[in-house]
């Protein structure tokens, strides 16, 4: 069934094939090339304007294939199909779901081999803003890429020593949007979970930046009962560490800020009100873990409603009950702590504070520094070079600065 003809009109066709068999492997056209370089099907369109194809296929089947290859060499770099465009514009392959409705795919790739790719994307240009894979939604609520997987929906890599493995940028200048967006629906899931897997150097699990004066780094949020921000190790900040609140004065147009003390020293204090008896006495009891977490304590007395010269502390918390607990397994209760106070006047009210040294696992285990010195990849930057009247080139966070958002970032168009 192969019949060519020369056709000369914008509706003729060189080479015409039509299989009548309703049943059987038949074939409308076919083709065989046995050299080793040779082309079993060659098309080409000369035609230099115009909607031409080098080769154009058809299937009408409800469950049809309108372009079917394969390659049977078991070993070798072959290729089922190998499409190419040497226009600046052109697309090596496209493929279109013309479909309104249902689940229709552009483009669908599949691959059995334990290490294979269902669909591979490389670009080898070496400069320049190219994409291995671009993937775009016109949808409001569309994906340009979407990825599911046993393991690892989608995964990104880059060897560069300056690259990003994954860039999300939401270009819109207004509006809830998101450079980058994960959740997670496990009971023990991350959202976004980032590891700087390097043993040494300046290494950054997650890392946030914002240009907004009302701007967020990072930012947390969640209920009451659970952290919005939590730290396993240390935890620190170059600048002022606040809570804030509407204000209650005027919460819709106004937040309230209190700012945390600051110490050379990790200090946990308690504090509290006691009535003194009719021998101007009190013993005040602290909490009963006290002993596991503290050492070293300091008192402060104030007499309240009446002066009360003679007001001490007669008896000290007994300082070897608080390196019991070195000692002690961590589910045996700790020695209950109290102090005792005297001199005051019977009957009278005295405010007290306790404060004292945190002395738990973690601080004996891994202390707290005062001084220190910076890392080898920090020497010579600052965390606030403008503060030194500095450019912002110095400094330490920007030393190694996130890529920037490319304004100019190719917008591709729908073709068609």
């Amino acid at each position: 069934g192969l019949l060519a003809v020369a056709a000369h009109d914008d509706q003729g066709r060189g080479v015409a094939g039509h299989a009548w068999a309703i049943t059987g492997n038949s074939f409308g056209g076919y083709f065989d090339c046995n050299s080793n370089s040779g082309t079993g099907v060659y098309g080409k369109a000369a035609a230099y304007n115009g909607q031409t194809y080098g080769g154009y296929f058809e299937s009408s089947s409800d469950s049809g294939i309108g372009v079917f290859g394969t390659a049977t060499a078991l070993s070798g770099l072959t290729y089922g199909g190998r499409f190419e465009s040497a226009s600046t514009l052109g697309w090596g392959i496209f493929s279109w779901a013309r479909a309104t409705s249902g689940d229709a795919w552009g483009v669908e790739g599949r691959s059995s081999s334990t290490s294979g790719r269902g669909v591979f994307g490389v670009s080898t240009a070496a400069s320049g803003t190219t994409y291995g894979v671009f993937g775009e939604s016109l949808s409001s609520s569309g994906r340009g890429v979407f990825g599911t997987g046993i393991a690892r929906g989608v995964e990104g890599r880059t060897a560069s020593t300056s690259g990003t493995a994954i860039f999300g940028t939401a270009t819109a200048t207004t509006g809830f949007a998101f450079g980058v967006y994960g959740e997670s629906s496990s009971t023990s899931g991350r959202g976004v979970s980032g590891w700087g897997l390097a043993s040494s150097g300046s290494t950054i699990g997650v890392e946030g930046f914002v240009n907004s004066p009302a701007g967020y780094g990072v930012r947390g949020e969640a209920p009451v009962a659970g952290w919005a921000v939590y730290a396993t190790g240390r935890l620190g900040a170059s600048g002022t560490k606040a809570f804030r609140i509407d204000h209650p004065d005027d919460p819709q147009n106004k937040y309230l800020l209190h700012y945390s003390a600051e110490s050379p020293e990790v200090i946990n204090f308690y504090r509290g009100n006691v009535l003194l008896d009719e021998a101007g006495e009190a013993i005040v009891q602290l909490p009963h873990y006290f002993a596991k977490i503290n050492t070293d304590p300091s008192y402060t007395l104030t007499a309240v409603g009446a002066p009360m010269p003679l007001l001490h502390v007669a008896q000290k918390i007994n300082p070897d009950l608080l390196s019991s607990e070195s000692v002690m397994g961590s589910g045996e209760p700790a020695p209950l702590c109290t102090f005792r106070i005297a001199g005051g006047v019977p009957g009278g009210e005295v405010s007290w504070r306790v404060e004292a040294l945190r002395n738990d696992r973690f601080l004996r285990q891994a202390g707290a520094p005062v001084e220190m010195e910076k890392p080898e990849g920090e020497r010579g930057t600052y965390q606030n070079p403008e503060l030194y009247d500095l450019p912002i080139e110095k400094g330490m966070s920007r030393s190694n600065p996130a890529l920037p958002v490319d304004s100019a970032v190719k917008q591709v168009p729908p073709r068609g």
